[in-house]
């Protein structure tokens, strides 16, 4: 059964509540008596998605092409990543932004490594 998640114009309130599909469009009374509208952005995908760090240590370099790297992949397109102090590259923001940087990356490192697959502890090719 889906979340909805509803705001009062009136107090600011806010609530969601797990309704059927069938009853989306049921209205919902606030406490102060006010009617609530339904609040889209609250219900929006990723809402709830924590932050995130993935450390990558395979797709790391060694400490002294830490700044030549993050320069060739920066011309490459890949912004989303930074390297740690001891060369391994990390990917943060939530969790499916951090996935999809690391995806990326994974795709772009591996066009540079002439067929040699890349793989992480997750078994991601």
């Amino acid at each position: 059964m889906p979340t909805y998640c509803f705001v009062c114009d009136e107090c600011g309130k806010k609530a969601e509540e797990f309704r059927p599909m069938a009853e989306c469009g049921k209205a919902m009374k606030c406490r102060c008596g006010e009617k609530m509208r339904r609040d889209y952005v609250a219900e929006s995908p990723g809402r709830h998605l924590p932050e995130v760090e993935i450390v990558c240590v395979s797709m790391g370099v060694d400490r002294s092409q830490i700044a030549e790297e993050t320069k060739a992949l920066r011309e490459r397109g890949l912004t989303d990543f930074e390297f740690r102090s001891d060369g391994a590259m990390v990917f943060k923001g939530d969790a499916h932004a951090a996935r999809r940087a690391r995806d990326k990356a994974a795709a772009v490192i591996g066009e540079s490594i002439e067929g040699r697959p890349w793989r992480d502890k997750d078994g991601f090719n």
